[in-house]
């Protein structure tokens, strides 16, 4: 069964060239098989093998999930906001993912 949570995101090329989007105009759908972002009306789906890592984000106000992958027809910079990290993290590692600490 999917896990999914309703956040913010930041999405684009790099942290100065994207866009951001509060609470609650995204969602982050958690499966075995990959990751799904929704984001102010776009879906992208990232197939599981294409997650090179999973890391927690600090913003200045908030929490995130950074998510690096290898999709080239994808925006490289994507952070999915979250009231609850622990929770999201929890299922991330149910569903054989690595989360990593922040940097």
């Amino acid at each position: 069964m999917p896990f999914s949570q309703t956040g913010g995101a930041r999405i684009g090329k790099s942290i100065a060239w994207s866009v951001n989007a509060t609470w609650p105009l995204a969602r982050l759908t958690v499966q075995e098989t990959g990751l799904t972002v929704s984001f102010v009306g776009l879906t992208w789906v990232l197939p599981k093998d294409s997650i090179r890592s999973l890391r927690k984000y600090r913003g200045f106000f908030s929490t995130g999930l950074r998510i690096e992958h290898s999709i080239p027809r994808r925006p490289p910079f994507v952070v999915f906001w979250t009231f609850r990290f622990p929770e999201l993290k929890q299922e991330l590692e149910r569903c054989g993912y690595m989360v990593s600490a922040d940097r």
